[in-house]
């Protein structure tokens, strides 16, 4: 459990731990297991970490507060959500592009043997896995590219 000293309302220390409590309180003995019930007898109040709220990781980024805030009568650790700016959406997208690329490659090269003349494939078959090539090479051009979603990806034949 997380605590909080607080003292007339206010955060004095964030995080107070039991070390603290014991430097603060040098004259009183102390059982080696402190009860929540103890600590807010000495101002140690609990501290609960508020629910992470979903954000589109490509345009939102989660800033966590450092002190507690008093949330209906509980000393919560809150996530605030804030919009990206311009240069981490582009970085963002630059790194989802180059992994995108990389699976993209790695797919190309695993698929590679469909292509040579002596493989054992028929006519058919081959031309599928041709397509499937094509289809991968042309993932640059997708209208989602570079956020793209499972279903945007070729399927193998």
């Amino acid at each position: 459990m997380n605590y909080a000293k607080i003292s007339e309302g206010y955060v004095v220390q964030y995080p107070y731990m039991k070390r603290d409590l014991l430097k603060d309180n040098l004259a009183t003995s102390f059982p080696k297991e402190l009860s929540p019930e103890l600590m807010l007898e000495f101002g140690a109040e609990p501290v609960v970490i508020g629910e992470r709220p979903e954000i589109d990781g490509r345009t939102q980024e989660i800033s966590i507060s450092e002190w507690p805030e008093l949330v209906d009568d509980v000393w919560t650790i809150l996530h605030t959500v804030m919009d990206k700016s311009e240069g981490k959406i582009s970085e963002f997208d630059n790194l989802t592009a180059s992994s995108n690329r990389a699976v993209r490659d790695e797919l190309l090269t695993k698929s590679d043997w469909t292509q040579i003349s002596d493989t054992p494939l028929d006519g058919d078959s081959k031309g599928g896995w041709a397509g499937y090539r094509v289809e991968l090479r042309n993932l640059t051009d997708h209208m989602n590219w570079p956020n793209l979603n499972e279903e945007d990806w070729p399927m193998k034949p």
